[in-house]
């Protein structure tokens, strides 16, 4: 089974998404369960208003110059497309075993979407991305999500 097409244009769309496939249940198409997927966004969210984790020193290295090099191009084409692609590799830390607590991953989802639709600026720049706005912040967030959340079909 593929994984279904998803599209949020506000950061208020994406908790009844949640909700629902918590409430009615949902084929997992990928690795990752719901708590799995809203613990990995809620980091993603907070990271770019607490800081991103600092890499080891073997990947750090890499980071300026792909921020320099590939990093504006792949964040315009995510951007435009609204897509983000399947292999992209993310940090391990942003990586949960299964069968945690959904609640807790999902009311954990609820306040990381809420401080970043109240952040101010300055925003923390992507280790790859760079500085962004917070409108292409907020674009990204969006695209990430349904990317993740698109790998969860709802039964009903």
């Amino acid at each position: 089974m593929e994984n279904r097409s998803l599209s949020f244009s506000d950061l208020r769309q994406v908790m009844p998404e949640v909700y629902r496939l918590r409430d009615h249940g949902y084929t997992q198409t990928g690795s990752w369960d719901l708590v799995q997927t809203c613990d990995h966004l809620a980091d993603w969210m907070s990271f770019p208003i607490d800081g991103f984790p600092k890499a080891p020193w073997f990947i750090g290295w890499m980071f300026p110059l792909l921020r320099l090099t590939v990093g504006k191009s792949a964040l315009k084409k995510i951007l435009a497309t609204g897509e983000m692609s399947r292999a992209t590799p993310t940090m391990p830390e942003t990586v949960y075993k299964a069968g945690g607590n959904p609640e807790k991953a999902i009311e954990r989802l609820a306040k990381s979407l809420e401080r970043l639709s109240n952040a101010k600026s300055p925003i923390h720049p992507s280790p790859i991305f760079g500085v962004m706005t917070k409108e292409q912040l907020v674009r990204l967030q969006l695209i990430h999500c349904a990317h993740h959340l698109g790998f969860l079909i709802p039964k009903r």
